[in-house]
């Protein structure tokens, strides 16, 4: 059983990601000073009250803006809990509507925190991502762990709500590891199963496997080559609807190879669901795990282009080491188009 009032003194790997200092089991605590990322794992409608009401409320009389995305339950419960105050909250839509893969989710997100974000105040966000409990929702496991890194500057409180009735024991697990912060009716503290973002989320990515012995490789002198075997790749693989965003890609990844020394080599292949298009190179230095799981800051060039390949492709994985990167995109055929580029 955790302790019902963390402290923020446990260890350097929780605090350092986002554990409060000082924060109660019911939020209260909460200075408004850093990031805190905590998931409420409930099983019914009481539990979710006492930690989602108190929270809201909380925020609502130090005067802290409190954004929710959550369904209609999480909705009638803090309404009912908050009374004349539920009009105070800035509500933005339901999981429902939410979900749109990993990428574009979170650009909505940050479209819709802008204006508490630029406005330097601390605040509080209320979000339910039911779509964990989907196969094609999984990705948002690496949003959340990366999360941890990438919003670490934010005056940020944000609860994740993860309804246990409709979730499998795996998915739980990876929310205990994503989350340095788990409350459920045990208490509230730090998780121990909590794993560093640059640790967890390469392994959140598709299983990495080496390309087979028949696939296509090709070195590139430069983006315009690189272009032009995309183009070649698509035809291949009967994805032509699929052409503009991999030649985008591979545009992106060829400049970023040249640009850490490396001679690119791009390689392609099928394997039955997916077509794989790889990038690799054997430049200098080791590419951040985390790169391309968040957006470029605005008028940066850094990270651009990973998240612009990534944003791209169905899904996509990364190897980084001293003997160079590769970045592996995946984009869904059908079995017609599997059995068509195989022959």
């Amino acid at each position: 059983m955790r302790p019902s009032s963390p402290s923020g003194t446990t260890g350097g790997s929780v605090e350092s990601s986002g554990a409060p200092g000082g924060t109660g089991g019911d939020g209260s605590g909460w200075n408004g000073s850093d990031y805190v990322h905590e998931a409420l794992l409930f099983d019914d409608e009481r539990l979710l009250r006492e930690r989602c009401v108190p929270f809201a409320r909380d925020g609502l009389a130090l005067g802290q803006p409190v954004l929710v995305m959550a369904s209609e339950p999480v909705l009638a419960a803090l309404r009912t809990g908050l009374g004349e105050g539920a009009a105070r909250l800035e509500l933005l839509g339901t999981p429902d509507t939410r979900w749109q893969g990993g990428h574009e989710t979170l650009l909505a997100y940050g479209d819709e925190f802008a204006a508490v974000i630029s406005a330097g105040s601390c605040w509080r966000f209320i979000g339910e991502p039911r779509w964990l409990g989907r196969p094609d929702g999984l990705e948002w496991h690496r949003f959340e762990s990366a999360s941890n890194r990438t919003f670490a500057d934010m005056r940020l409180h944000s609860l994740c709500l993860h309804d246990c009735r409709h979730l499998g024991e795996e998915v739980l697990r990876t929310v205990r590891q994503t989350h340095p912060i788990v409350s459920d009716r045990d208490g509230s503290g730090p998780s121990g199963d909590f794993v560093e973002p640059n640790a967890l989320v390469p392994g959140l990515e598709p299983p990495w496997t080496p390309p087979p012995r028949d696939a296509h490789r090709v070195q590139v002198a430069g983006p315009r080559e690189g272009r032009g075997v995309a183009v070649a790749a698509a035809a291949w693989a009967r994805l032509d609807d699929r052409r503009d965003d991999m030649t985008v890609a591979v545009n992106e990844l060829v400049t970023n190879a040249l640009d850490a020394g490396g001679a690119p080599t791009i390689t392609y292949w099928t394997d039955g669901s997916h077509f794989c298009l790889q990038v690799s190179d054997m430049g200098v230095g080791v590419i951040d795990p985390l790169a391309g799981y968040h957006p470029a800051a605005p008028g940066s060039e850094s990270g651009r282009g990973l998240w612009l390949a990534r944003t791209l492709a169905d899904d996509a994985a990364l190897r980084s080491g001293p003997a160079g990167s590769a970045v592996r995109l995946f984009f869904r055929t059908s079995p017609d188009h599997s059995r068509a580029a195989a022959s």
